[in-house]
């Protein structure tokens, strides 16, 4: 069992168990919301604020050694391999009533293993390359349904070579916050705009 979310409104968990998307109710009514695919793993997966749809994100799994049960980082440069072999990540949105896939968004070159949904608008995705070269202007991107937009950029202080991590929507939407550090090894704590800015 793993990645585990919760819609507090209708007191629903979902969970993934082997390849099942599984939803279960506070009086333990359960339920198979949706099959995920072979020779993909999962990681943690994120409830709209409406309750309505569900993200999981899968990764081809030659990327973590196959199905393999992953116990810390592995000997090998993940992201190299995803990077050589043009391994696959994808975004999967459920519909949490039928169970439907409503979007299959495949990204290319990237391992995703977090996303979330804006707080006021489901039609926004933030998301993350994982453990990825270049973290400080690769890690964290926004999906619009149409676009993939890069959220931090060089410039201004910033640089590929800076370490970025654990990137979440502020409560009102407006601003996705993170932490890390730079170049020289001062920490920070971030704060990056949808647009980008």
């Amino acid at each position: 069992k793993g990645s585990v979310s919760l819609d507090p409104q209708s007191g629903t968990t979902y969970f993934i168990q082997g390849r099942e998307v599984r939803a279960v109710k506070l009086n333990g009514e359960a339920r198979v919301l949706a099959l995920l695919p072979t020779n993909q793993m999962t990681a943690f997966t994120h409830v709209s604020a409406d309750g309505k749809r569900l993200c999981v994100p899968t990764t081809d799994a030659r990327a973590l050694d196959g199905d393999k049960q992953l116990k810390g980082k592995p000997n090998y440069d993940i992201d190299q391999r995803v990077q050589r072999e043009h391994l696959v990540s994808y975004i999967r949105v459920f519909d949490t009533a039928t169970g439907d896939q409503i979007a299959c968004e495949p990204v290319t070159n990237a391992w995703i293993s977090h996303v979330q949904f804006s707080p006021v608008n489901p039609e926004l995705i933030l998301y993350n390359h994982e453990w990825c070269s270049a973290s400080g202007i690769r890690r964290m991107w926004l999906w619009d349904g149409k676009r993939h937009l890069r959220l931090r950029t060089e410039g201004e202080g910033r640089s590929r070579d800076d370490w970025t991590c654990h990137e979440m929507w502020e409560r009102d939407g407006k601003a996705i916050i993170y932490h890390g550090n730079f170049t020289n090894g001062v920490s920070y704590v971030g704060r990056v705009f949808p647009d980008g800015s």
